[in-house]
């Protein structure tokens, strides 16, 4: 799959499609990347018992490193990192007035990854936990509604 993606039927390098058979075979090759690749990774079947899963160097460095406090705070705003990545790119794009693919990525860095990271954090702030804790109160309300309705239904 890779080799045919990096190959010119599967389209251009960066953006914009040339026709519909190119687009066709870049579909396929991102389909067939995902069934052949990450499918088997994330289908694969739960351990239940049985030694750990064997990690370089023991895992240690990783444990180390996910478990750092900046690390678990970007990973708490991740979904606003998601969503608003390309909005603070093109905002800052215009702002500059550079074309895409132009430009210093070091010196387009630090802006976009601050604006990124203050509108995630906010995001996370103002609609997902508060969204979270109505979901769980409205849920917490529909399971004593779901309990009271099967003490008062008679089991013959």
């Amino acid at each position: 799959m890779y080799l045919l993606a990096a190959t010119p039927a599967a389209g251009p390098r960066f953006v914009g499609v040339d026709g519909f058979w190119i687009s066709l075979v870049s579909m396929a090759t991102s389909m067939g990347f995902a069934f052949f690749v990450i499918a088997p990774v994330a289908l694969r079947p739960a351990r239940s018992g049985g030694p750990p899963p064997v990690r370089a160097g023991g895992g240690a460095w990783l444990e180390v490193l996910l478990g750092h406090r900046v690390m678990r705070y970007l990973g708490r705003i991740s979904y606003g990192i998601f969503l608003w990545q390309f909005v603070v790119l093109y905002l800052w794009r215009d702002f500059t007035g550079q074309e895409i693919f132009t430009g210093s990525f070091w010196l387009d860095l630090v802006p976009v990854a601050a604006g990124t990271v203050l509108l995630a954090d906010l995001t996370y702030r103002f609609v997902e936990r508060p969204a979270r804790r109505w979901y769980g109160a409205a849920d917490g309300r529909r399971r004593e509604r779901s309990a009271a309705r099967r003490a008062r239904t008679p089991v013959n």
